[in-house]
């Protein structure tokens, strides 16, 4: 081989190398920007969007209300159904009060509720079958049962009602008494 031969061979492999040097650079060059993109793509957040109205209707597919959220005079509420387009949960609030009510079949039903301060939790049965609250009033706790006869207990602090307004009685919290349906004391503990 001639000193010619040698430049010739040395010349092509430096031409070869340097098309690899070249792809290598673009490859690099494509990775870095697809990297990039991906990164960009994960900050750019979007915003969520807002929908404004004074009244939002759920509807089934064969256009039955099944629920809704709107406004109340003083407040806001959300109500969910059944099929036959009957209240079953309602959750409310006002300005002085928040409640959340479960409606049953039959009148029956229950309700959580903080109105003007008083924490509250009340359930009926069916039909009128019976009645159970659990009150906390500034005097104290109240704990009540009525019956469908209208017979009902109270432990607690209890509550008298003279012409047509309610009372707390200044007894404690270890107060017990048994009504008769017509509102008279039948039996309390420690005695009035």
């Amino acid at each position: 081989m001639t000193a010619h031969d040698d430049a010739n061979v040395i010349l092509k492999r430096l031409e070869r190398l340097e098309a690899e040097n070249r792809r290598l650079k673009v490859c690099g060059t494509v990775l870095a920007v697809a990297i990039a993109a991906f990164v960009l793509m994960g900050q750019a957040v979007a915003r969520p969007k807002v929908v404004e109205a004074e009244r939002f209707v759920l509807k089934d597919s064969s256009g039955n209300i099944r629920g809704w959220m709107g406004l109340l005079k003083e407040g806001s509420e959300l109500t969910l159904g059944n099929i036959d387009r009957q209240p079953m949960m309602t959750l409310q609030v006002s300005e002085k009060a928040s409640d959340l009510h479960f409606q049953g079949q039959e009148n029956s039903g229950m309700n959580l509720g903080v109105d003007f301060g008083v924490p509250a939790i009340a359930m009926a049965g069916s039909g009128g079958s019976g009645q159970a609250m659990l009150r906390v009033k500034d005097v104290g706790p109240t704990f009540g049962l009525r019956d469908s006869r209208g017979f009902s207990a109270t432990v607690g602090v209890p509550e008298t009602e003279l012409n047509g307004t309610t009372k707390s009685d200044k007894r404690s919290a270890a107060s017990v008494r048994l009504l008769d349906k017509g509102g008279n004391v039948l039996w309390s503990a420690p005695p009035k």
